[in-house]
């Protein structure tokens, strides 16, 4: 007779997703953001609902959507390890900042690549996508007010508010809370090219922090262009190139990358 005996440890494998597409215009960045909010939140309700059978996904909301926009389609796209399961909230969540439209979620295997296809099809492109991301999401917000003399005008009043505001207290970066490093921002020359403002981020909610930062801008008379990536590890700061940040604000810590 033989006896095996194994000791492991087990976990869940999932990351998190996150995309960036790219649209020709802010109003179809609205429209194409309002369309996946819909899609994503019936075809979360019917996922949840079927958590525990092995039906196939063809008559699913998800597959309704790519039949209504041509999309491409393979059988159980959107089950499974295609949609989150095991969150609180397995709702994928959409952000707009201008013309650019975000869907991400911070705990799943994957999501299905309609959300690509969709942005294409809509005559826009995927600027960035992260795939089962294991290290945190940095957001890198640049905010712009425009070449004309009368805009240079407004960015010369409106640039260090949109600072304060961000900083304050009560502001974005001081009560969102962050996963890892806190926030840095820095200002720009007025060479083309160069962002008159750029700030960022590691929010533990990625939605609403990039969500708040585009409502500051806006407020302001900001355009704002966002830019997101995972960070290569936990140990090292992804926010080093902007440190110390500039202007300063003396309750903010100031890390040495």
């Amino acid at each position: 007779m033989k006896i095996r005996v194994w000791n492991a440890y087990a976990s869940n494998n999932s990351g998190s997703y996150t995309i960036v597409g790219d649209l020709p215009s802010d109003e179809v960045a609205r429209e194409v953001a309002d369309e996946l909010a819909a899609m994503i939140a019936a075809h979360t309700a019917w996922s949840d609902a079927r958590q525990n059978d092995d039906a196939p996904s063809d008559d699913s909301p998800l597959a309704a959507f790519c039949r209504k926009h041509g999309l491409g389609w393979a059988e159980n796209r959107g089950r499974w390890d295609d949609w989150p399961q095991y969150a609180s909230d397995n709702c994928p969540r959409v952000a707009i900042v201008g013309s650019q439209v975000v869907v991400h979620h911070e705990y799943t295997v994957s999501l299905p690549p309609t959300f690509g296809e969709f942005f294409y099809k809509k005559g826009g492109r995927v600027q960035h996508e992260e795939n089962h991301a294991h290290h945190p999401i940095v957001a890198v917000a640049t905010y712009w007010w425009g070449w004309t003399e009368e805009r240079r005008q407004k960015q010369e009043v409106e640039r260090p508010r949109l600072v304060a505001a961000l900083t304050a207290a009560g502001g974005i970066l001081a009560t969102a809370p962050m996963t890892t490093w806190p926030a840095a921002w820095r200002l720009g020359g007025d060479d083309f090219g160069e962002a008159p403002l750029t700030v960022g981020a590691v929010f533990a909610d990625l939605i609403a922090g990039v969500t708040a930062l585009r409502a500051a801008g806006e407020a302001h008379g900001a355009s704002m262009q966002l830019r997101l990536h995972e960070a290569p590890d936990d140990e090292h700061d992804p926010l080093a190139h902007l440190r110390p940040s500039a202007p300063p604000v003396p309750r903010f810590d100031v890390v040495d990358g």
